[in-house]
């Protein structure tokens, strides 16, 4: 039976890793080539993001709606999720069309607090964990240090954010998101060593361990 992946992480956490690797596997990242994927960074992730620009840009919509300033770095809580609604054309659009194939996957951080929205068929969750630790470092060196003092993003003022509840509640959100739906939770310590073999039988298909590169351990950091 195909399988629609949906992979869910804390910025940073090694997603676009897992993203990359999935692809690998033969699952679509852009609609079969008719959506543009966000561009690669040569500085922080040089292989690409896998994300599409058509769903990042609605789920900044989205979460600007339920009051969430600035995307993922001021996360809704989860009583916001469960009440916001809306019935946007965006939104249903983009939910007819994943649902109207199979053999997808889908990434973006923002979908920790956005997927229940979409209403998707037939999806799997692949759930990325990195050592907090590391995780930090390289969200400073991304987006500036918002953990010690405000940060001017675009518009928006960030105010400064306590790193171990961010991700204790990104992760919340995460599980929430997740539950009653087939899931695995993949750490990238264990991809970065090579290790896929929960990958691979998650997906019941081969990704291409030769595109994991071990100077991403410390990538960002």
């Amino acid at each position: 039976m195909s399988k629609n992946i949906v992979i869910l992480g804390c910025p940073r956490s090694g997603t676009s890793l897992v993203a990359q690797l999935v692809k690998s596997a033969g699952f679509d990242a852009d609609g079969n080539g008719t959506k543009q994927l966000m561009k690669p960074n040569p500085k922080y992730n040089p292989e690409g993001y896998f994300e599409r620009l058509d769903i990042v840009r609605l789920n900044d919509n989205l979460l600007n709606e339920m009051d969430s300033t600035y995307n993922f770095l001021n996360p809704p809580s989860i009583n916001d999720m469960v009440e916001f609604s809306t019935s946007g054309t965006e939104l249903a659009k983009i939910s007819h069309e994943l649902n109207s194939y199979n053999n997808w996957f889908i990434k973006d951080s923002r979908l920790c607090f956005t997927l229940h929205l979409y209403n998707l068929d037939n999806i799997n969750i692949i759930k990325v964990k990195r050592n907090p630790k590391d995780v930090k470092p390289s969200m400073v060196n991304h987006y500036g240090d918002l953990f010690n003092k405000d940060v001017i993003q675009g518009p928006h003022k960030v105010s400064k954010i306590i790193f171990e509840q961010y991700y204790q509640h990104v992760d919340m959100c995460i599980d929430w998101q997740r539950k009653n739906i087939p899931s695995t939770v993949v750490n990238y310590e264990d991809v970065i060593s090579g290790d896929v073999s929960n990958l691979n039988e998650f997906l019941d298909k081969e990704v291409d361990s030769s595109l994991i590169n071990p100077k991403y351990r410390n990538y960002g950091v």
